[in-house]
């Protein structure tokens, strides 16, 4: 049980915390502020609309189905609100594509362009 072991559990909350909501929201922050100061205003306000979007439809979604968090005899941590869908989920997929597809253009080469399309993938995963 991951309860019972202390490295488990401080390595579960530090994930946790690197991949909140509030990291890829501040991430994409940071890709519109540099995306302005270099004058792709579309591309800036595109990143900056999507990444609100999926933050508001998030919250909307739980609000609709409305589904209750799990219960556990021992639990590691607790969290207000409904469980579906996972903000931490759809959140980082969310950030993740709006990084990917405004670094690809710029990247050179397939091998490139997969390497990015990998480690987005494993970070969303």
């Amino acid at each position: 049980m991951v309860a019972h072991e202390s490295w488990a559990v401080a390595a579960l909350k530090v994930i946790a915390i690197a991949f909140h909501p509030w990291v890829f929201r501040s991430a994409v922050l940071v890709l519109v502020l540099v995306l302005l100061s270099r004058r792709a205003y579309r591309l800036a306000w595109w990143a900056a609309i999507t990444m609100t979007a999926g933050s508001v439809l998030g919250f909307v979604l739980k609000q609709v189905v409305a589904r209750a968090r799990p219960s556990f005899d021992t639990p590691t941590a607790t969290a207000p609100g409904f469980s579906f869908p996972s903000g931490h989920a759809l959140n980082s997929a969310v950030a993740v594509l709006v990084f990917l597809l405004v670094i690809l253009p710029g990247l050179p080469g397939t091998s490139a362009r997969v390497a990015a399309w990998v480690v987005g993938g494993l970070i969303v995963l």
